[in-house]
């Protein structure tokens, strides 16, 4: 593998409850740490052992000369960063963000491919007892091992979600026109990505809060047609993610298959709070003492607002003709 190198030789791993449509990932997460918290008694007790376990699996990710890659994906694989991914892995999005912004599409192909491998096949190696069986792991090392593959899930998709349009386009001839070994987590890739943007950029920030700015419109439309890009592909029937692994009395699997009905009531959730929430008489355009610079910034957030205004509307046109009834 390309990826510098990077032979992950694989850090602890973390997971959740499971995550059947992305909308709900959220209020599943939460379901998820009131159970951790359950089982985070006696913690303290298992560490120095799991501590031993994981380090087996110790990654050091090595090769990886660019420091702007190297950087963000060693804090992506730090347990410490999994502290709290609900409603938001705001621990994540720093480095997943800086991530999406240095890696290489053929990188972050293998990166994905890596982490979807080590989430699914890879555990700590068990104790063995005086009898040379192997000791099945306690809840709370349960616990963490799941936690681990759920923060590394949200690790993917956090950079997926945070990558630039040209990257994406840049993925899409690469791995699927090409047809290249990562056609498959290509279309993992795109998943992830919609996940990240629908449910934490738009819903759990975004769309939580009235649209009463100019910039929040604007960002909530450029979030919506991000979505409209990957919804409208002609493969899009293809686009979908599954992460394996996750112990006992997690489902297995978490999984997701893009639906691209989700775009109609999306659009008209944006269009209700700009018309409920914004009034363009109430912004403040007065930035200077200068009547002329205030006039300008008025002119330049006037049509800001106009052309998302458009935009929104036209998805909403194609959705209201697209949609199965």
């Amino acid at each position: 593998m390309k990826f510098l190198v990077i032979v992950i030789a694989l850090f602890s791993i973390v997971a959740c409850d499971k995550v059947n449509n992305l909308i709900e990932v959220p209020n599943k997460m939460d379901d998820l740490n009131k159970k951790m918290d359950k089982m985070t008694t006696g913690m303290d007790t298992t560490n120095n052992n799991m501590d031993k376990m994981v380090s087996g699996m110790d990654s050091t990710v090595v090769g990886i000369n660019d420091q702007r890659v190297f950087l963000p994906v060693k804090e992506l694989m730090d347990e410490a960063n999994y502290e709290k991914l609900s409603p938001i892995p705001s621990q994540l999005m720093p480095f997943g963000k800086k991530l999406a912004e240095a890696i290489t599409v053929n990188d972050l192909a293998e990166l994905v491919y890596l982490w979807q491998k080590e989430i699914r096949e890879v555990n700590p190696t068990k104790q063995m007892d005086k009898e040379g069986n192997e000791i099945a792991y306690t809840d709370a090392e349960v616990n963490r091992i799941n936690k681990i593959k759920l923060g590394r899930t949200l690790a993917i998709q956090t950079v997926c979600g945070f990558l630039s349009d040209e990257k994406v386009n840049e993925l899409i001839v690469t791995h699927i026109k090409n047809h290249s070994r990562y056609e498959d987590t290509a279309y993992e890739i795109l998943m992830f990505r919609a996940q990240f943007v629908r449910d934490i950029l738009l819903k759990e920030s975004l769309l939580s809060q009235p649209l009463s700015t100019v910039g929040k419109i604007h960002q909530a439309v450029v979030y919506a047609q991000q979505l409209d890009f990957i919804a409208r592909l002609p493969f899009s029937e293809k686009v979908a993610y599954r992460v394996s692994g996750f112990l006992a009395p997690y489902p297995n699997a978490i999984e997701e298959k893009l639906d691209p009905k989700m775009m109609l009531p999306l659009l008209k959730k944006i269009q209700l709070s700009v018309q409920q929430d914004f009034k363009m008489e109430q912004q403040n355009f007065k930035v200077s003492s200068s009547p002329e610079e205030n006039a300008q910034n008025q002119a330049v957030q006037n049509d800001i607002y106009n052309k998302a205004i458009e935009q929104l509307n036209v998805g909403l046109q194609y959705w209201e003709a697209n949609t199965p009834k």
